[in-house]
């Protein structure tokens, strides 16, 4: 409405300050909100008040039936929600839970006198009447009209104002998308931990295993996370929301004894078995970001890893699995040869975990077999005709060969979570022959094994052979492990991680001075919302920014955001798959079940900040020209290229202006030269203004220019002066010059008169008189003049002055002009990169919103697709049905190899590889026989699979480019070379220390005239060798050149150019190197020949034992000697290998040490303890 101020009473002249404060109240009068006000009817009479029904009461929400399993779906919603179909809201109560409030309908009429009593919403508003905080309104029927207690009519003067609410920095964020919900998620505890079941032979060990935190350690190890069995598990962790991470997946802080930390739960592996660890937090490690559903399968990974060292018992006719785990693989070669672990290099039978929930009893499979006997009659009939099956839901456990009887027995037991079984078949392996000769089918036992791999058990298996094919193997069966029970429990709130300020913020008093209201948390905790005079809404030290507003709703305080109080009604997707089998129902039904995404709302677009250059602002003495430097009228040309003039004000700097300049400013110097403008020289006879313009320095100039032709007017008048007075002499003197001289002698002595000099002196005398006057004034005139130009201007000073003030003004001008562009430059870059900021964020928000959508968008498509062609595959002919299957996967299947390389370098590889193995293990194997209809239906199936391992590897992949898996792939085989390339120089360096021990034992050597030639064809293969050895040095030194240069490049250090270069000198090299090997070993092999003849054919060991006796040192000498040039051999097949190159012929080789053999043998026969010289000669064989 309209406010007026008036001063009262008051006559006369007075001085008065007004103050008005405006207050501007909505008020509701002719309307009721039902959401907000409550209506109670009360008595019958106008004397009849009555009292309201009290409305404070609120049922406890945990009286709800079954109220945990609502909880348990909710988290899981908000965890992500895959596996979930749908969350309903609780619906029973038990009838006492709490006092039941009844409801009836108004009546349509109410009778004089009647009351109603008008309340509002107590969680979400607070009542004012007036102004004034208030409980209820009353309502009362009078002459048809609703008065209230302000005898007004119904509800004017009534209001409900809304409460805020305040939370921490970040809850906008998740407001906007309609998620508040994960705000408050992200600071719940949870406790995680697996349920085996009970196990009745085990019934002193507890069920639960909880996830607990290492120690902080150094090592990789201590940081793992463990399973310890507990009776209450500890709170371990929470699960945030962060914005580089997928909708799915969580940042898992690790929670302390005071649930605050800086560590996070990191996935990572140990003995290439998926592990939890703790490190440091870093969201931008992919290896951070866990969904909350793949903890079931780490933690199930965990308990395997821990199974392995569990007391498993694998002997010789027996495996026997401990208290959690089963058989994943049986050896027949330890089981039915009796051949264990500790006797052959091959495995034997393995357990894996698996929640074992009932133990089972050892069985007779009717399979016999005498163990002290080597031979076994019907070996194969017996292990044909009695195959080892488990029901459904029970595997394996234990399988051993009775003693007593002779019999194998197999125990079978129930385990937790076991999925649906497989059959597979062994390799196919060759048997020599049917009969009951242990050697026969020995062999054939040896390389049987049944094997279901990492995430499977053993639940049975079938012998099969061929007499007439001379084959056996074994059909088994594979259950699915489906994993442990795993419980991810919200407990409590992290109460660390709120501000005692974070609440309900109700309206408490509207204050006077502000105009706004008062807002109190209804917590105990009672900090308070206010508004300062300044605009800045305020809790405690906490304050926004100066944004006024009649409410604080969307204020940013230093650590508080407040927003409206609104129900936590986020829409959070259950990604539970509808059933899309034959049997439910028709395609109608099934594409109703698929409801299309909804296009969310795009963000906002930002308000973006506007840029106005700043003009400069100059000293304002400079300006101090009348109006010369006012203004400035420029002319430019216009958006439409047309020159537009414009006026532009020139303003003074703040901070210059009446400023007192020092004496020695040019601009206070030239202020102060002044002085008069002369009467004589024609001007006013004022003083000069102060700050002299160019017209009064003109006026100056001009003064002095009036008085020299002043002085020159009266120079004049003097000349003219001098030559009439000389005139004027001249005449006297010729008038004077006329009487002649006179002498007056009376008595002879007189006087002579002399007039002409007496006029010479009179007229002298005249002239003075006339020209007194004349020289008199003249004095008078030169001394007016000198001190009027001694009072008046200079011009020289004044010019001198002001051109030095000017200059001082030009360089201010440049430094002022340049410092405010440097300002504008400085202002435009921060505003256009807040605007680039804003436009960024918003750009990112909005494609991230539009990218979702389009992701759920193509699932939702591809499902629809899929549903229509299973219904044309289920009404085309079998034989087209083939072809467009074929057609329709075989895009897939090629387009799946990149992306199953993509998902391997992502963060969800995981899942990738779950996938694959879940399509490898239940893909339908498309046979050639059976009939087209069969054909055409398994098919179907293996299309379906194949649509679903495509979705997998898809959403797994999701963030990785092609570059990036390509990168990745070079580095993984970089890393992987430089491993060979280190292992063969450690192969090098063995090889190198060899040789030179060699030459330091040949040093010692006795020295012969038999073995000089032996001594000279063992240095000459020792030198090759060496030769060879430093090429093969300077190959691997080559090759690690090269590596540098990749890794160089791959850090942009190095250019394509230098590491092509490089890679083709290493390749030259190997080439090199390779045809030199083949040159090599026909020569040191052809010297090798010609030292086991010269031993052979100069019976040198003969010679020597004849010399020396049997323990002849030259004999040993030798035998050594020979032995080292074999040894050396080993070298160049080394290389062979290394190279990819075909092996070398080492005939000659095992010629040469036989022949040695047998001629250190022949030379020991004649010795009488030749027995134990003779065994080193078995050092030939290696």
């Amino acid at each position: 409405g309209e406010c007026r101020v008036h001063p009262g009473n008051l006559r006369g002249t007075h001085n008065v300050q007004l103050r008005a404060q405006a207050m501007c109240v909505k008020l509701l009068t002719s309307y009721m909100t039902v959401s907000e006000i409550k209506l109670t009817l009360q008595g019958s009479s106008l004397t009849e008040t009555g009292s309201a029904v009290s409305s404070g009461f609120s049922p406890d929400p945990f009286s709800f039936i079954h109220i945990h399993l609502y909880q348990q779906c909710d988290a899981l919603l908000l965890m992500g929600g895959v596996g979930v179909e749908h969350c309903s809201r609780p619906l029973y109560r038990k009838s006492d839970s709490h006092v039941w409030m009844g409801k009836t309908p108004l009546p349509e009429s109410f009778a004089h006198g009647r009351q109603l009593t008008a309340s509002c919403w107590r969680e979400r508003f607070t009542a004012f009447r007036s102004g004034v905080k208030t409980s209820a309104e009353t309502l009362q029927c009078i002459n048809g009209e609703w008065i209230n207690s302000l005898k007004k009519k119904e509800l004017d003067g009534f209001a409900c104002e809304s409460c805020v609410t305040v939370a921490g920095s970040g809850f906008q964020k998740f407001r906007k998308r309609k998620e508040q919900e994960l705000y408050y998620f992200n600071k719940l505890a949870f406790q995680v931990y697996s349920e085996l079941g009970s196990v009745s032979e085990t019934s002193n060990i507890l069920p639960k295993y909880c996830l607990t935190t290492p120690n902080r350690r150094r090592t990789h190890l201590a940081n793992r996370f463990n399973l310890e069995n507990k009776e209450a598990c500890p709170e371990i962790m929470s699960m945030e929301v962060v914005g580089s991470a997928d909708p799915e997946d969580r940042l898992m802080r690790v929670l302390s004894q005071d649930n605050t930390t800086g560590d996070c739960m990191q996935v990572g592996k140990e003995s290439n078995f998926p592990f939890l660890f703790r490190y440091p937090c870093d969201q931008d490690k992919s290896s951070q970001l866990v969904n909350p559903l793949a903890l079931p399968s780490l933690i199930w990974s965990m308990h395997q890893q821990f199974e392995r060292s569990a007391q498993h018992v694998h002997l010789a006719y027996s495996s026997f699995c401990g208290a959690h785990g089963a058989l994943s693989s049986l050896a027949f070669q330890q089981i039915f040869a009796g051949e264990s672990r500790r006797r052959i290099s091959r495995k034997v039978s393995e357990c894996h975990f698996a929640p074992v929930i009932r133990f089972g009893t050892f069985v007779e499979t009717g399979i016999i077999y005498d163990k002290t006997s080597g031979d076994w009659p019907n070996w194969n009939t017996l292990l044909a005709d009695n195959p080892v099956l488990c029901p459904p839901g029970e595997a394996l456990t234990g399988f051993k060969l009775e003693s007593g009887s002779n019999k194998y027995m197999f125990e079978c037991s129930r385990i937790g979570g076991l999925g649906i079984q497989y059959e597979y078949f062994s390799a196919q392996v060759e048997v020599t022959k049917f009969d009951h000769v242990r050697n026969n089918w020995l062999g054939a036992v040896r390389m049987l094994k049944v094997d279901c791999g990492e995430n499977a058990l053993l639940s049975g298996f079938h012998f099969e052979f061929s007499e007439g094919g001379r084959w056996a193997r074994s059909k088994y069966t594979c259950s699915k492990a489906g994993g442990a029970p795993v419980v991810m429990e919200p407990s409590t709130t992290i109460e660390s991680r709120f501000h005692s300020a974070e609440g309900i913020f109700c309206p408490k008093f509207r204050d006077m001075t502000t105009g706004r209201y008062r807002y109190e948390n209804t917590a105990a905790s009672g900090e308070t919302l206010t508004f300062q005079e300044d605009g800045r809404w305020c809790i405690g030290n906490s304050c926004s920014k100066k944004i006024g507003g009649e409410n604080p709703i969307g204020a940013i305080l230093e650590q508080f955001e407040v927003a409206n109080v609104t129900d936590f009604d986020g829409e959070f997707e259950a990604k539970g798959v509808p059933d899309m089998s034959a049997g439910s129902g028709g395609l109608a039904a099934q594409l109703k079940l698929l409801k299309p995404p909804k296009r969310p709302a795009q963000p906002p677009k930002p308000k973006l900040q506007d840029f106005k250059a700043e003009q400069p602002k100059y000293s304002e003495e400079c300006l101090d020209y009348e109006d010369l430097w006012k203004k400035v009228i420029e002319t430019t040309k216009g958006e439409d290229d047309e020159p537009v003039t414009e006026e532009a004000k020139l303003e003074p700097d703040e901070g210059t202006v009446d400023e007192e300049l020092v004496d020695y400013h040019p601009c206070a110097v030239a202020a102060s030269a002044g002085g008069v403008f002369g009467k004589i020289a024609g001007q006013s006879g004022k003083l000069a203004p102060e700050n002299m313009l160019y017209s009064d320095w003109n006026d100056c100039m001009q003064g002095d220019i009036n008085r020299d032709l002043y002085v020159a007017h009266w120079d004049f008048a003097g000349a003219l002066h001098g030559i009439f007075t000389d005139l004027v002499e001249k005449i006297a003197g010729m008038v004077c010059s006329l009487p002649p001289d006179l002498e007056i002698a009376p008595l002879g002595a007189g006087i002579q008169v002399q007039p002409g000099k007496h006029c010479d002196k009179f007229s002298m005398l005249a002239t003075f008189l006339g020209e007194f006057p004349y020289d008199f004034m003249e004095a008078a005139n030169s001394y007016a003049v000198e001190n009027e130009g001694f009072m008046a201007c200079n011009p020289f000073q004044v010019g001198f002055s002001r051109i030095f003030c000017d200059i001082h003004c030009v360089r201010d001008a440049v430094i002022r002009g340049d410092r405010t562009i440097i300002r504008n430059l400085e202002k435009a870059t921060k505003i256009s990169n807040d605007n680039m900021k804003k436009m960024v964020e918003w750009s990112t928000e909005a494609n991230r919103v539009e990218t979702e959508y389009l992701d759920k968008k193509i699932d939702h498509s591809l499902k629809v697709t899929t549903l229509h062609l299973q219904t044309i595959l289920a009404h085309v002919e079998p034989k087209e049905q083939l072809l467009s299957v074929a057609s329709s996967t075989e895009a897939m299947l090629q387009e799946m190899q990149g992306l199953a390389e993509a998902a391997s370098f992502g963060p969800r590889k995981r899942l990738a590889g779950s996938a694959l193995n879940r399509f490898l293990d239940s893909a339908q194997l498309l046979e050639s026989t059976g009939n087209l209809t069969n054909k055409a239906q398994r098919a179907g199936e293996f299309q379906a699979q194949v649509v679903s391992l495509y979705q997998s590897l898809q959403s797994s992949g999701d963030g990785v480019s092609k570059a990036e898996v390509v990168a990745k792939q070079v580095a993984r085989e970089v890393e992987k070379l430089q491993h060979d390339l280190h292992k063969q120089q450690q192969v090098l360096g063995v090889y190198r220390h060899q040789s030179h021990k060699a030459k330091e034992d040949a040093k010692s050597w006795k020295s012969s005239e038999a073995a000089v030639t032996l001594d000279h064809l063992w240095w000459k293969i020792r030198n090759k060798l060496d030769q060879h050895l430093d090429e093969a040095e300077e190959e691997v030194a080559r090759y690690r050149v090269t590596f540098k240069h990749l890794k160089e490049y791959e850090g942009c250090k190095t250019g394509l150019k230098d590491l092509f270069g490089s890679y083709a000198k290493s390749m030259k090299r190997m080439r090199k190197n390779h045809h030199k090997l083949h040159s090599l070993w026909r020569e040191t092999s052809n010297l090798i020949g010609e030292l086991a003849s010269v031993i052979q054919d100069g019976d040198l060991f003969g010679k020597f034992v004849a010399d020396e006796g049997c323990g002849s040192t030259l004999a040993m000498q030798t035998l050594k000697q020979a032995a080292v040039a074999f040894q050396g051999m080993s070298l160049l097949v080394h290389r062979f290998e290394v190279a990819g190159m075909k092996k070398p012929d080492t005939s000659t080789l095992k010629m040469a040490a036989q022949v040695v053999k047998d001629s250190y043998a022949k030379a020991l026969d004649s010795c009488a303890s030749h027995s134990a010289a003779k065994m080193n000669a078995t050092s030939l064989r290696h």
